[in-house]
């Protein structure tokens, strides 16, 4: 397996992206009786935040990688904000069908915090980047 994602510069960047969005689709699957008790109130608000989180963060890593003149390496945060948040649509949806559970708007609220705040941490550490390679003034 590691031999073919290193060979194959496509199967290299999507899949992982793609992986992280089939364990979101698995966890989603779980009728509500089979879920474990949440630690704290807002845990699985959370863990939304999170797993959305990374999803962008894929997402994005797979987009940037590409060819620097591709409509998608230029506006590679812009895509992959926007397909988690579809993504994040699509699970609560699926939630419906699934037993004991529903769709929550909160549970869509946190997914969006998610793929918004890697867009924020992403843009501070490319300011921050910014920052420190312009040179000084001369004393």
């Amino acid at each position: 397996m590691i031999r073919f994602l290193r060979g194959n510069a496509v199967a290299s960047l999507y899949l992982p992206p793609v992986l992280w969005s089939a364990l979101i689709f698995a966890g989603s699957s779980f009728p509500a009786d089979r879920l474990p008790n949440v630690l704290f109130v807002g845990a699985d608000k959370l863990i939304h935040f999170v797993l959305f989180l990374v999803l962008c963060f894929l997402a994005h890593r797979a987009f940037l990688r590409q060819s620097v003149r591709t409509f998608s390496a230029r506006n590679a945060l812009v895509l992959s904000i926007g397909i988690t948040m579809i993504y994040g649509i699509s699970d609560e949806a699926h939630q419906i069908f699934v037993p004991g559970r529903s769709a929550e708007f909160p549970d869509l609220v946190a997914d969006w915090l998610g793929a918004f705040a890697y867009g924020g941490f992403f843009l501070l550490q490319q300011r921050a980047k910014r920052q420190i390679s312009r040179p000084g003034p001369n004393v």
